[in-house]
């Protein structure tokens, strides 16, 4: 298979000043790793990382979003996400280290631009109203001579992005940008000529394309970022975005549309889950595309080679952004296009991009491609190859044992299970979450590739791991379920873990209260399951939130099914005990009680406990060991794979 299987996905476009070799972008995405604008070594990683993007085969790299500066009163602190009080452009290392990012993506034979941000509500707003439901800040209303100030601020930072060389610019008009807002009669209600129409609420747009191409003229690519459908109450649908998009084409001062669906934080939110189908929103594309006559980008979900031809050659896009699948495999369009689809790793859109900075506060990764972030990493061959036990075939075994084995190494896995994949193929019984299995035969095909040895079925223990003589050992045998014992009524026959619903939701009675203890997706996910078979479900939270290391990007889908389903969501309280058909639990603050009666079954979503056991019975005896995965600490699928990618290069 080669390029010639996607004719439309590997065809040249002309988009402004710019020749594509073929329909594949890199949308911006703002937490991918380093700082232009940092240290040197910052500044690398960061080229690093979206030049591989380019090398992968992508035709066109939109970098990371950079802020505008944001003019506030004296000693007035811009606060939020995407608040910049100084900005990015008129940083004096902005545009010597911009010319580097554009060097580096031109070596590779593609283009480079960058997105212009200017977050609402960090404070500026056009009126004194909220974006959404989940946040109540109040915005400082812009006056006109404020706006025409930022207005002009875009108008020079056009000018620093083409001093840079850079080959053009995207204006960051969606997703709680200033621009949306002002286009949104959610958040728009002036009665100047900045509001009260589609036309006038279109006004600020205009203005700063209309500065933009006064300063650099026609030979720079100029684009904006639309959301076709704001998909919240008061927001515009996309009838309006329709006639909107229809009028921006008509200035003649943009040369293509970026288009995407969702808000920040709703049941769609422009980070579509699983739970939305492969490029869900592609029809609608093609309803927009149909109005314009400059080349329309659709970005959302577009997980294959075969999707992205699909959405070429059916019209509904011209162009296809592609960000997770492309941090997933950064090969993506050089697998495409030389007959490697199989080899193409498989993006789970778990959004742990986002989550590790946003809610861990660690560096930028990835779930299944644990060097995301790490594109200046040299992974040499093994010097000296050695005989390799890794003991658990979950994420951790299965990519250490691949990592090793890629590198030269002689490595033998054993899984007790009769099939690879640990907690993953409970994962994949959740509504919405077949992405893991898709991953899982990915790795499988890995392991065969480079050689591992796998014996499934095969139970390791002391005497087994001595008799092996390998010279290192790798303990990852996962965690087990936990269950808060001291809670009396915690043994009773209709108290079952989570795990055992997904393995088999039949025996679960009508009325179902489940106990959770976990910070993540999986009891979302089981109450998702639950509430579907039309289940009369409680969820008893210990947070003051609902799955607080879901995340904002993630929850939007679950929670709205489970409030449609009528399921009920009671937070700050915890288990007290357990009485045939009565489950007592007590608030955490002043510890009154509450009953829930006429219970059927209670589910137990409590997290697991690490399983080391086997480590310490071998610690001392074996002088090479290692212990990785959930057995070393019970976390998601991110901290499995990056602790056993970074192991297989150490041994």
């Amino acid at each position: 298979m080669s390029d010639n299987n996607y004719p439309h996905l590997f065809s040249p476009i002309q988009v402004g000043t710019m020749t594509l070799r073929n329909r594949i972008m890199v949308p911006t995405h703002a937490f991918a790793d380093g700082n232009l604008l940092g240290t040197p070594a910052e500044a690398a990683r960061f080229v690093g990382y979206y030049q591989e993007k380019a090398r992968g085969g992508s035709s066109w790299v939109c970098g990371s979003s950079m802020h505008l500066r944001t003019p506030v009163g004296p000693g007035f602190e811009p606060s939020g996400m995407g608040a910049f009080k100084d900005g990015m452009f008129r940083n004096e290392l902005y545009v010597p280290r911009a010319a580097q990012f554009a060097e580096a993506i031109h070596s590779e034979g593609a283009y480079a631009s960058m997105q212009i941000v200017f977050m609402g509500g960090t404070p500026h707003g056009p009126s004194p109203r909220a974006h959404g439901f989940t946040n109540n800040r109040v915005s400082h209303v812009l006056t006109t001579g404020e706006i025409g100030e930022i207005v002009a601020e875009y108008a020079f930072t056009a000018g620093q992005m083409l001093k840079a060389g850079l080959d053009g610019a995207e204006l960051h008009a969606n997703n709680d940008d200033l621009l949306q807002w002002f286009m949104s009669p959610m958040t728009n209600d002036r009665d100047d000529k900045y509001g009260g129409s589609v036309i006038a609420r279109l006004t600020l747009l205009h203005e700063v394309l209309a500065a933009i191409r006064a300063q650099v003229g026609p030979e720079f690519t100029l684009g904006a970022r639309i959301c076709m459908d704001e998909r919240v109450a008061g927001g515009y649908d996309s009838d309006l975005a329709r006639e909107s998009l229809s009028l921006i084409d008509e200035w003649g001062l943009v040369d293509y549309l970026h288009l995407n669906v969702g808000n920040n934080w709703g049941e769609t939110t422009y980070l579509p889950m699983p739970d939305f189908d492969t490029a869900h929103w592609t029809d609608l594309a093609g309803t927009m595309r149909e109005v314009v006559g400059c080349p329309v980008i659709y970005t959302g979900r577009v997980t294959t080679p075969d999707v992205a031809e699909q959405i070429v050659a059916s019209g509904q896009a011209d162009i296809v952004g592609i960000v997770r699948s492309n941090i997933a495999d950064p090969e993506f369009a050089n697998k495409a296009s030389t007959g490697r689809v199989a080899e193409i790793r498989p993006c789970v859109a778990s959004n742990d991009c986002l989550s590790r900075v946003t809610l861990d506060g660690i560096s930028f990764g990835c779930a299944v491609n644990p060097r995301a972030g790490m594109e200046q990493l040299k992974v040499e061959p093994a010097i000296r190859p050695k005989n390799i036990l890794v003991i658990g075939g979950g994420p951790a075994g299965i990519e250490v044992a691949a990592t090793a084995a890629e590198r030269g190494h002689r490595v033998s896995l054993w899984e007790q299970a009769p099939d690879l994949g640990g907690q993953l193929l409970i994962a994949v019984r959740m509504p919405y979450q077949d992405a893991f299995g898709r991953y899982l035969d990915y790795q499988k095909a890995r392991l065969k590739r480079a050689g591992v040895k796998l014996e499934t079925s095969r139970r390791a223990d002391f005497e087994r791991v001595l008799a092996a003589g390998a010279d290192e050992v790798v303990v990852a045998t996962g965690a087990t379920a936990y269950a808060p014992f001291d809670i009396p009524g915690i043994a009773s026959a209709h108290v079952v873990d989570v795990r055992d619903v997904l393995r088999d939701p039949a025996g679960v009675g009508h009325k179902v209260v489940m106990v959770v203890e976990d910070d993540h997706m999986a009891p979302l996910g089981t109450a998702d399951l639950l509430s579907s078979r039309g289940h009369d479900l409680t969820l008893v939270y210990r947070t003051t939130e609902f799955a607080p290391m879901v995340g904002r990007y993630n929850i939007g889908p679950s929670m709205a099914r489970l409030f449609a389903a009528g399921a009920t969501l009671l937070p700050m309280h915890r288990l007290v005990a357990i009485e045939d058909g009565t489950v007592q639990t007590a608030d955490v603050y002043g510890g009154s009680l509450r009953s829930i009666n006429d219970v059927d079954t209670v589910v137990l979503a409590c997290g697991s406990r690490s399983d080391p056991h086997l480590h310490a019975e071998l610690e001392g005896i074996v002088e090479h060991l290692h212990l990785i995965g959930d057995a070393y600490a019970p976390r998601r699928l991110t901290y499995a794979t990056r602790q056993g990618d970074a192991l297989g290069r150490m041994l």
